[in-house]
């Protein structure tokens, strides 16, 4: 085992690092969240892990490849894994050793690949974590009999296309998966299946030709921005047991939806989140309003994130409810109302401040629902936006004991100067739930109060956010 705590580290050249096979070839990366190693290429050899901690940071300038026929680990546990160029999964054999890579992400670490997510044929990925990592890449591009599964706690987002280049492909999804568009074509044996609790969102459109076939199954929720397009004939699309998919392209056939997609006679209701059973939906595009612009962009300071919509023309229109979900698309939660005008045919500009950021960072989706004066709903697309985090500092305050596994936690001034008197504010975030202000006027009054609050938090890993005065400090703090 090779460990490197903090400091810059830089490989010179073109050749790079190479971890050679082995259960015992670990290169293990802490830090500070400054600095790190950084290196043009890494190539992993069987059994060879990298580990990034909590404050660590590998840079690889150019590809990551998994060699051919061979097992590799990436663990990343708060720190960051950055790959500049693509990641490579290099082919398996077909009638003998597969290609596997495991990759499990936890405690708020992140694995970014700038360029592709080539996973060649006969090989397998395992994305796993608990739910507060992702694994986000450029694009994703599969081999034949190449086969993706995002477990439960997982995360994968693809920024650009995900297409199916070789028969016998498949992603099966019960974490979350986010692609800009899906292509599946050609020839046969190709799958998305989602299963149990999955959550999948598709920014554009699902194109399906040829033999190829996609299946949503279990308790998933499948929200489609775009269209569904579907060529060929037979049973492309299934939807069975407990399934949910939305569809929010104008030019999608859904009502009744066309003989390629078979909805095992599941009913249909407009809200997916409201439903009892599944079904085929299309009802997330707006009626009532008609809606020009919707974005949403987050404040320089990293402190807020503003919501701005435009409608052409009104019909019945009480209000808007901003909706905004932590944790994939399935658990949307209102924190705001926008009045709205009723009946109008001129255009109207709307717009709404989020002050309540996980400062931890991550993925936060925004949708409106828009709200009739009978009561009556519809929901616009869900928007999504990598929020930059906050580094936690060190300094001036202490928070013992870290990690907090069942005892009272307390703090404390390291530098007693530095606070004289005044109000504390504190607020707690998680990457699922994130804590009103809670203001107190003393350090008594503060160790008084932050146990009981910490206490109602959820385990994992907690940002502590600490205002007085004009200063503000950021911790973290690990609850088990």
């Amino acid at each position: 085992m090779e460990t490197i705590n903090g400091g810059n580290i830089n490989i010179l050249g073109t050749s790079g690092i190479a971890l050679s096979a082995g259960a015992s070839t670990v290169l293990n990366i802490n830090g500070d969240n400054t600095g790190g190693v950084t290196t043009p290429t890494m190539n992993l050899a069987n059994d060879a892990t990298i580990q990034v901690n909590d404050g660590g940071r590998l840079n690889i300038s150019g590809n990551l490849v998994q060699t051919s026929q061979t097992t590799g680990n990436l663990n990343i546990y708060g720190g960051e894994l950055n790959v500049g160029g693509n990641y490579l999964v290099d082919q398996g054999s077909n009638s003998g050793t597969k290609t596997i890579a495991n990759i499990d992400i936890n405690d708020g670490g992140t694995f970014n690949v700038t360029g592709l997510l080539d996973i060649r044929n006969d090989t397998r990925i395992f994305v796993s974590g608990d739910n507060t990592g992702t694994l986000e890449v450029g694009s994703i591009e599969l081999g034949q009999r190449a086969i993706i599964d995002v477990l439960e706690g997982g995360r994968l987002v693809s920024n650009g296309e995900t297409e199916y280049a070789g028969n016998n492909s498949e992603i099966n999804v019960w974490g979350y998966f986010n692609t800009q568009s899906l292509t599946v074509s050609g020839g046969s044996g190709k799958q998305l299946n989602v299963n149990g609790s999955g959550n999948v969102l598709v920014e554009g459109d699902v194109s399906i030709a040829g033999t190829a076939q996609i299946t949503f199954g279990g308790n998933s929720n499948v929200y489609i921005e775009g269209d569904v397009i579907i060529s060929g004939s037979g049973d492309r699309l299934i939807i069975e047991e407990n399934a949910k998919v939305a569809v929010c392209g104008a030019n999608t056939q859904t009502d009744p939806p066309p003989g390629t997609v078979n909805k095992n006679n599941l009913n249909e209701c407009p809200d997916p989140n409201d439903c009892a059973t599944g079904g085929y939906y299309v009802d997330c595009r707006i009626l009532p309003v008609d809606y020009t612009h919707f974005e949403v962009v987050q404040s320089p300071n990293r402190a807020s994130t503003l919501l701005k919509w435009t409608t052409a023309k009104e019909e019945n229109n009480a209000y808007f409810e901003v909706e905004r979900s932590l944790a994939g698309i399935q658990q949307f939660k209102v924190i705001g109302q926008v009045p709205g005008m009723g009946w109008t045919d001129a255009p109207s500009a709307y717009s709404f401040e989020d002050n309540s950021l996980p400062l931890a960072g991550g993925d936060v989706y925004y949708r409106l629902r828009q709200v009739d004066f009978d009561g009556k709903y519809s929901l616009s697309k869900v928007l999504k936006l990598r929020v930059q985090g906050v580094n936690s500092t060190r300094g001036i305050w202490r928070v013992h004991p870290n990690p907090v596994a069942g005892e009272s936690p307390k703090l404390s001034l390291v530098e007693a100067s530095a606070y004289t008197d005044g109000p504390i504010q504190i607020r707690l975030i998680h990457v699922s739930s994130v804590m009103q202000k809670a203001e107190l006027q003393s350090i008594d009054q503060l160790n008084e109060s932050f146990p009981q609050l910490f206490s109602k938090m959820p385990n994992g890993l907690i940002l502590l956010e600490i205002s007085w005065g004009n200063q503000v400090e950021q911790i973290k703090i690990m609850k088990k």
